[in-house]
């Protein structure tokens, strides 16, 4: 009983970030698509077992073979949504100094806090980004127009929901300060801009580590291919004598 409540739990947790990163109607399409994968994942795993015993000629070998693959395609709706949310939280990185000067100029402008706000994230319209997720919550402070919800309130539950240390700071900067004088505001707002301008470029410094790391793999299956074609001839003239 306690397994199965465990793979309750692991699977309403697993719907619960693909709702919370597409919405309720496409989060619940993506996350059945994810379990479709997992259970053409788990079929091709159990058809594999037989032929990797025949070319093994190890059930231990391939009982760890059908283990690996098994574990991996059940983990893999859970993979699918934590790299996406990790690709989105990186963009919110990198986008949130140059939207904060936006907010800033709008404000410098006359323009109030909510409808700076609104106005700024118009740049971009791509549902992925910092701009897409701030238009969606105005969206719904709008259809709430008239009852009980707050803006402040909407864009807590956003930052709850994207779960972004960068988004938190943001909606906490604006609820802690959504009341104070506007050239006040705007003060703050840069000050923040350039700490998180200070942070992007440590994001991409991390990038450009990661890219080289990466490129070394190539590099190296190149290398073995090159030293393979240089030694082959000297082992072949070796082996022949």
């Amino acid at each position: 009983m306690g397994v199965v409540e465990s793979i309750k739990r692991y699977c309403e947790g697993v719907y619960k970030k693909y709702v919370g990163l597409y919405g309720k109607k496409r989060g619940r399409d993506e996350y059945w698509k994810a379990v479709n994968k997992t259970i053409v994942g788990l079929i091709a795993s159990f058809m594999l077992l037989p032929l990797t015993y025949v070319y093994g000629k190890s059930l231990l070998i391939s009982s760890i073979i059908f283990v690996v693959l098994t574990v991996s395609f059940i983990l893999l709706p859970n993979s699918l949504v934590e790299s996406k949310m990790k690709e989105l939280r990186r963009s919110f990185s990198l986008n949130m100094p140059d939207y904060l000067e936006r907010v800033a100029i709008l404000l410098d402008s006359g323009q109030n806090l909510w409808a700076s706000i609104e106005k700024a994230a118009m740049v971009n319209e791509d549902e992925f980004s910092l701009e897409g997720e701030i238009s969606k919550t105005m969206r719904e402070i709008h259809e709430c127009r008239g009852s009980e919800k707050d803006p402040c309130d909407a864009f807590s539950d956003m930052a709850k929901r994207l779960a972004s240390s960068h988004v938190s700071s943001f909606v906490s900067l604006i609820v802690q300060n959504s009341r104070k004088g506007q050239s006040e505001l705007v003060e703050i707002i840069r000050m923040q801009a350039a700490i998180y301008r200070n942070d992007r470029k440590n994001v991409a410094k991390k990038l450009g580590e990661e890219a080289t790391t990466l490129m070394l793999i190539p590099t190296t299956i190149v290398f073995i291919g090159v030293l393979i074609l240089l030694l082959a001839p000297a082992f072949l003239v070796i082996y022949s004598i």
